[in-house]
């Protein structure tokens, strides 16, 4: 009998396994690269020796860089989903705590994610350094959007928000988050602290005004 001929049965789910830890892998190692070198500067081949896989093997999984990216980020969408998923974030309880909570688990995912998203958001900055490709990143906001619509209707049920404008608030409530990480990447190069959440929670309630 042929123990290669993949009709026995787990021969499959051994491979499919195999498959899935050599693209977290190669993942992995993309982010690392790219954190650490940019993307105009990262070289494939440097990104399979760190995820300890043939050059060759890495073009299977990818096309090119822009592939690699997109999936790098796809990957990081995906987990800033699970954390955004938690049902603890919309549990009973004021709106003010509701808030606190989404905005202390998105910063918690800038963090791990920090030197990443700093590289893009330099690239960005400097234009034409980018992928000529489209990285579909408005895309990977959506997690976000979709729970501070949740959360946004939360408020207007409480009273904590007017209803009249809610429509915009799930807007403005991504805007905070994409704005203070710019502002500490330019201001300090370390991500913003999870301890801002309170900070954040309070401004967006009550604005800059000096009234009550």
């Amino acid at each position: 009998m042929n123990r290669d001929s993949g009709n026995g049965p787990g021969v499959q789910p051994l491979r499919e396994r195999v498959r899935r830890a050599t693209r977290a892998a190669i993942l992995e190692a993309a982010e690392a690269v790219f954190s650490a070198r940019g993307f105009g500067a990262a070289r494939m081949e440097e990104i399979a020796e760190q995820a300890g896989v043939a050059v060759g093997t890495l073009y299977n999984y990818f096309d090119d860089r822009s592939a690699l990216l997109l999936a790098v980020l796809e990957e990081s969408a995906r987990e800033l989903e699970e954390r955004l998923g938690d049902p603890a974030l919309l549990a009973e309880g004021p709106f003010v705590q509701q808030l606190e909570r989404f905005f202390a688990k998105v910063l918690e995912h800038q963090q791990a994610h920090f030197r990443l998203f700093a590289i893009l958001v330099q690239e960005e900055l400097e234009q034409g350094r980018l992928p000529a490709r489209p990285v579909r990143r408005p895309a990977l906001l959506k997690p976000m959007h979709r729970l501070a619509e949740q959360l946004v209707a939360s408020g207007v049920r409480q009273g904590a928000l007017r209803a009249e404008d809610a429509d915009l608030y799930p807007t403005f409530l991504v805007a905070m988050l994409r704005g203070l990480f710019t502002r500490q990447l330019c201001a300090r190069g370390a991500p913003p602290e999870v301890a801002e959440a309170p900070r954040l929670a309070r401004f967006f309630l009550h604005g800059a005004g000096g009234h009550r």
